[in-house]
């Protein structure tokens, strides 16, 4: 494929990024940041904000790709329904006779060429009688990341698609992913995964707005500095040739193994995109204690992460002024976390106004810092920092009264953020378990792996590109 191919695929601007200084200065991006550019550069990006982005020349095609990959631009391909290119689905299955059958038969009736099943020690050896199925018998369980890499190898087709027994495709998915592809750099595009139903019962209706494997309305790049941290491999389409070069999925790892494979996707230069405007459907587990024993591992995975990709994952990650700020506001000095605040958007304001910042702005974005670290803060005193807060809660009433108002404002704004068709008195007890048995389970992972990582803040300053940096500023 021609380098300048992709630079056909329909780009938006990401809603957050804004223009200042004439397009000198960009603010947005994932994680958040300032770009300086040179004069060329302001002239194609205000011209592309006008317009919509029209690339004319390799170095506009250059610059496209840095906004790309710092989120300030996002591609939006048309789907693509045949690109000459074959696409086998890999399926590890263990005792879920009707789910298999049932994803089978999905998979089949949206494009996809070939069906690997790979059979991980069911107690009934699967059989499918289907010329487009193949059936790949292991004789003693090896788990999901396992049985993919054993699928894996026997793909031949430029593209794989790794599809969960008991997810079930809709028929665009298929096409709406592998427009994405058409750019050589993207390794990896995963669909909105949908649990659960919004006018079912109680459990279907939490699962379907607080499912873990759904990732939400907003497509984007996944990365572990990204707004998308993660993608989970209950659905992904994949170039087969990125897979194998990075060693395929760790077997080692029985939860998780989908996030260290895009981290480590990531980490050789390749893109992962989401797009949710392509869907599948996911099973809910079916009873209190199923769901309890998968957030379980998903914590447990946080310290096997960890050991991978030393501070990946942490709690809380911001600056230290906005922690200093939360933390005199929770400690009962509202009048001083005020004037702290001030402090820190006054110093902000001579920075940013040579480079075109307004001093409103300025100080619109100092206190949307705190906010964010304050929710961050609120949100981890429940998960991961809850046996340390309560054993806090216990000795201090000034705390007790700080961490109730912590919880309570983390629930709510998980409440307000997931919008479920519920009370917030029938959503915030199943929040709650979840919340505890994610958090028991990453306890559990760190005393295993014996790390910290999942547990200690990272805290880092404003994150800057200059216009000193030549990736910027030869437009």
């Amino acid at each position: 494929m021609a380098s300048n191919e992709r630079w056909s695929i329909c780009h938006e601007w990401a809603a957050a990024t804004e223009l200042h200084d004439g397009g000198r200065t960009l603010l947005g991006g994932q994680p958040y940041r300032l770009v300086r550019l040179s004069d060329a550069g302001a002239c194609v990006v205000v011209r592309w904000r006008r317009d919509g982005v029209d690339v004319t020349t390799p170095a506009e095609g250059a610059l496209l790709d840095r906004l790309v990959d710092a989120g300030m631009a996002d591609p939006v391909p048309q789907p693509v329904v045949s690109a000459g290119a074959r696409v086998t689905a890999v399926v590890p299955v263990r005792d879920r006779p009707q789910e298999l059958q049932r994803c089978v038969a999905a998979l089949l009736g949206s494009g996809v060429d070939e069906v690997i099943v790979v059979d991980d020690g069911s107690a009934e050896p699967v059989r499918i009688e289907h010329a487009a199925v193949r059936v790949v018998q292991v004789e003693r369980s090896i788990g999901p990341a396992g049985a993919r890499n054993r699928g894996l190898s026997e793909v031949a087709t430029e593209f794989v698609a790794f599809v969960d027994s008991d997810a079930e495709v809709t028929p665009a998915w298929l096409s709406l992913l592998r427009g994405h592809l058409v750019d050589e750099r993207v390794a990896i595009v995963v669909p909105r995964v949908r649990s659960g139903s919004p006018l079912g019962d109680h459990l279907d209706r939490y699962e379907w707005s607080a499912s873990p494997l759904d990732l939400g309305a907003l497509r984007g790049r996944v990365e572990r500095t990204a707004a998308l941290t993660y993608a989970p491999a209950a659905a992904m389409l994949a170039r087969t040739s990125a897979i194998q070069d990075v060693g395929g999925f760790d077997a080692v790892m029985r939860v998780g193994e989908d996030v260290d494979l895009v981290w480590r996707i990531a980490d050789a230069g390749h893109r992962v995109r989401y797009e949710p405007r392509a869907t599948v459907h996911h099973d809910v587990r079916s009873t209190l204690s199923d769901r309890a024993r998968q957030r379980f591992g998903y914590g447990r995975s946080a310290a096997m992460l960890d050991r991978r990709h030393p501070g990946s994952v942490p709690p809380v990650a911001g600056s230290p002024w906005s922690v200093a700020v939360c933390a005199l506001a929770a400690g009962g000095h509202p009048l001083v976390a005020a004037a702290g605040a001030a402090g820190t958007a006054r110093a902000l304001v001579p920075k940013l106004a040579p480079r075109g910042v307004a001093p409103q702005r300025s100080v619109a974005l100092t206190l949307r810092g705190h906010a964010l670290m304050a929710r961050q803060l609120g949100r981890a005193s429940v998960r991961p920092w809850l046996p340390a807060t309560l054993a806090v809660a216990m000795w201090s009433r000034r705390a007790r009264r700080a961490l109730s108002v912590f919880w309570l404002a983390s629930a709510v704004a998980e409440y307000r953020r997931r919008r479920p068709t519920m009370s917030l008195r029938s959503w915030l007890p199943r929040w709650f378990a979840d919340e505890v048995a994610y958090t028991t389970g990453l306890w559990a992972g760190c005393v295993t792996e014996w790390r910290v990582g999942p547990l200690v803040p990272r805290i880092h300053g404003w994150p800057d590109r200059q216009a000193n940096d030549p990736g910027w500023d030869k437009k």
